[in-house]
């Protein structure tokens, strides 16, 4: 079945009709659309038809007096009538009024024109779209430090899903995860794991394995970092003593000349924040109470001398006393962290606590780690890969309940990530835009910028800026790698088409990578290679860092919708007066899991990719579509099982027969079709176009948007009108034929959206 999108039709053959009454020329008329002085809309009574056009700003501009109007508005209806309008279009008939055309739609033919394209299976043509073509998706691709979260859970949903609608519009896809084991997160766990192996630390059972080891990691990172603030908070304390020296000298000359009583209190303030240095007390209130002081002398002061002096050591330690309150906001944040994960596991604490002191040797510790892994030392790759492969069992358990499957986890160490690795490096050395120091290489594309409007274009009114590629210790880094990935990909694996769903932080680091691979004369690359962006997720009044262990996993986020689901089932079941249950209670349980599933994809889908998605995690009941939209299909189902005695799912090819009899039913006879089965069938004629959009524009939301109406839909059409229960015959056949298309295209729609198909609730 060719796509219906009634309002498409409709300004087709009506361009036509005013193009050739009025001798205006499409683009000209295409204007009035897009400036919307012609627009269809929906009239305020089906007296007046289904859909008006009003031609008044097109009468006004051709100056046409209004005595006219109908004499054109009749060459109009007569022109549609004379070409094919009515049958192309499926309306009924079209009327001129009083500067309008109202529009009566067929909606009757129009479901026939449906329900018989999905039994003949035209209707899934669009399952041909893509031909066979092969692309790959590469999705989620976090860094196997810590279990997956909200965040890189977003890019797990919107990444399958996308795959998902690729598969049903009939391209070959492939679904890739890129293992970023080379980088310095997963080196800094491996340090800390490394000091547990040392002490005969396994993981705890009590843990899944990716979550026991982001408590490594959290823990490794936080006493790393706790250390390296401490040594510079120590060092801004130190230069906050030598301002205070300075600032006590100064006085002390000025109240000898000046007596000012106000100085005694100056210097007493002074000294308050020395005691506060030597006895670690209050420092940062005894600090705002000096420098409000300092302000106040500034401020009221007509000593042009003192007030510049005073002013200048106030400058001074009101910057330093700023650099000490961030450094004491994120130790504090760092100190919060530990303490939490120091109770979740004591003895991995205990051990990490005693073996990371000093920041420095860690780090020097952690880069001697990565230059080992990239050159191949076998005890060292153990060691990596062991860590690694655990995390990674412990995503795959979490995707696969999601209804997430990966083809290929390609390792940054591994052929994807190095086959063309010394290739893209020597190309680039012979290169104009290079800069080396002994084995650092960095490109500056700020250069290649001015003879590449390629790379010009790309920024924009941004700097292109200089890429490091290699480090002096001759290790590479992610940057690299994604190039040589990149070239993987497309030559390699012969993917005519790559979407690479990447976070929008990275948006900068992609284009460069895209520039480089120009440079490089990489053109057939970089026109296969699409940046899927999408912004992050963020939890109302609550912050989130994995380098601190503080976010929402993808297991939590499921068992907590499990929990409301459970709850809100129980409360409802007691309300009806329900105190015992059926089923055995693992019937209840996978019901509930299914639904807990279903909430979550639907959640982090629910937004535009390009917006950043904020919920409310303590009011999960309030992010429930997933649900919703099951408790729809379910109920669809239901109707039709009491109906037919025959399960729906497991017999489609019955009721595919049983539409073509009501087809039988309907045909020929005229009808009351009210609005909101009009609704539904408009909506259907919709789902073609909407999937191709969906694709086009890599908006995936769009598919859930369109379920959401179409859920809406039906259960107003369940709530409002008789199905089984209607009396007369025609209108019945027509409704239980509208629940049976209704029932399949929302089946496509969930199987494309991941969602879990359930039979009864």
């Amino acid at each position: 079945m060719k796509n219906i999108n009634l309002l498409d039709c409709f300004r087709e053959f009506i361009t036509q009709a005013l193009s050739q009454i009025f001798g205006l020329n499409t683009d000209r008329l295409n204007e009035y659309w897009s400036e919307n002085k012609l627009v269809f809309t929906k009239t305020p009574s089906s007296e007046l038809g289904d859909y008006g056009l009003a031609l008044h700003s097109l009468f006004h501009s051709l100056n046409i007096d209004r005595s006219q109007w109908s004499e054109y508005g009749s060459r109009l209806i007569d022109f549609l009538e004379k070409n094919n309008f009515y049958e192309k279009c499926f309306v009924n008939k079209a009327l001129y009024v009083n500067g309008y055309i109202n529009l009566f739609i067929d909606y009757a033919r129009l479901f026939i024109n449906i329900a018989e394209s999905i039994i003949n299976g035209s209707f899934y043509c669009i399952k041909e779209y893509g031909r066979g073509q092969y692309v790959v998706v590469e999705h989620t691709s976090a860094n196997p430090v810590h279990p997956l979260h909200i965040g890189s859970g977003r890019n797990s949903v919107i990444g399958d899903t996308y795959a998902r609608l690729l598969e049903y519009l009939g391209f070959k896809v492939n679904k890739r995860f890129y293992v970023n084991d080379m980088g310095r997160q997963v080196a800094t766990l491996v340090y800390g794991y490394s000091k547990l192996i040392k002490h005969g630390v396994k993981p705890d059972p009590l843990f899944k394995i990716d979550h026991w080891y982001g408590i490594v990691y959290a823990l490794t990172n936080i006493l790393i970092e706790k250390n390296r603030l401490l040594f510079n908070l120590n060092k801004k304390l130190i230069e906050l003593k030598d301002l205070l020296n300075n600032l006590n000298k100064d006085l002390e000359k000025i109240l000898i000349d000046t007596r000012l009583y106000k100085l005694i209190d100056l210097l007493i303030s002074v000294e308050r924040v020395y005691y506060s240095l030597e006895y670690v007390s209050d420092i940062v209130s005894n600090l705002n109470k000096l420098l409000n002081e300092l302000r106040d002398i500034v401020d009221s002061t007509t000593d042009i001398g003192l007030k510049e002096s005073i002013n200048k050591q106030y400058v001074l330690i009101l910057r330093k006393h700023r650099e000490i309150v961030d450094l004491l906001n994120e130790l504090n944040d760092y100190l919060r962290a530990e303490s939490h994960l120091a109770y979740l596991n004591p003895n991995v604490y205990s051990i990490l606590s005693s073996e990371i002191v000093d920041y420095e040797n860690a780090e020097r510790e952690i880069n001697e780690l990565m230059y080992k892994y990239e050159y191949g030392d076998s005890n060292t790759s153990i060691l990596f890969k062991k860590a690694i492969f655990d995390v990674l069992q412990g995503f795959d358990k979490t995707l696969r309940e999601l209804g997430i499957t990966i083809d290929n986890y390609d390792f940054e160490s591994g052929e994807p990530g190095c086959k063309y690795l010394n290739s893209v490096i020597e190309g680039l050395l012979k290169t104009n835009y290079v800069e080396t120091d002994g084995s650092s290489i960095t490109v500056d594309l700020d250069k290649a910028s001015l003879d590449y409007v390629f790379i010009k274009e790309l920024f924009g009114q941004d700097q292109p800026g200089k890429v490091v590629v290699r480090r002096s210790d001759g290790t590479t880094l992610y940057v690299t790698r994604d190039i040589a990935y990149s070239i993987y990909k497309t030559r390699d694996l012969g993917a005519s088409r790559v979407y690479n769903v990447i976070a929008s932080e990275q948006l900068r680091e992609q284009k460069q990578v895209k520039s480089i691979l120009y440079i490089l004369g990489y053109s057939d690359v970089i026109d296969k290679i699409i940046h899927f962006s999408y912004e992050m997720v963020s939890l109302k009044d609550t912050r989130m860092s994995g380098r601190r262990g503080e976010y929402l996993t993808l297991d939590e986020l499921v068992k907590a919708y499990m929990d409301v689901i459970i709850t809100k089932y129980v409360e409802n079941q007691l309300k009806l007066g329900i105190d015992y249950f059926s089923e055995d209670y693992s019937y209840y349980r996978d019901i509930v899991y299914k639904l807990s599933i279903a909430c979550t994809r639907a959640l982090l889908l629910s937004v535009d990719p390009s917006k950043p998605l904020v919920f409310d995690y303590r009011r999960l009941e309030d992010y429930d579509i997933g649900a919703w939209i099951i408790y729809t299909f379910v109920r669809l189902q239901s109707i039709l099982r009491r109906a037919f005695n025959i399960e729906p799912l497991d017999n489609p090819e019955y009721y595919l027969n049983l539409l073509r009899e009501l087809i039988s039913n309907i045909r020929g006879y005229s009808f009351e079709i009210i609005d909101i089965e009009k609704n539904i069938i408009e909506k259907i004629t919709l789902f073609q176009q909407m999937l191709i959009d969906a694709y086009m524009y890599l908006k995936p939301n769009k598919i859930l948007e369109y379920t959401r109406d179409l859920c809406s839909y039906l259960n107003k059409l369940y709530e409002s009108l008789p199905i089984l229960n209607e009396r007369d015959f025609v209108k019945k056949s027509f409704r239980i034929g509208l629940v049976i298309v209704s029932l399949l295209v929302l089946r496509d729609l969930m199987k494309i959206m991941g969602l879990p198909e359930i039979k009864k609730i």
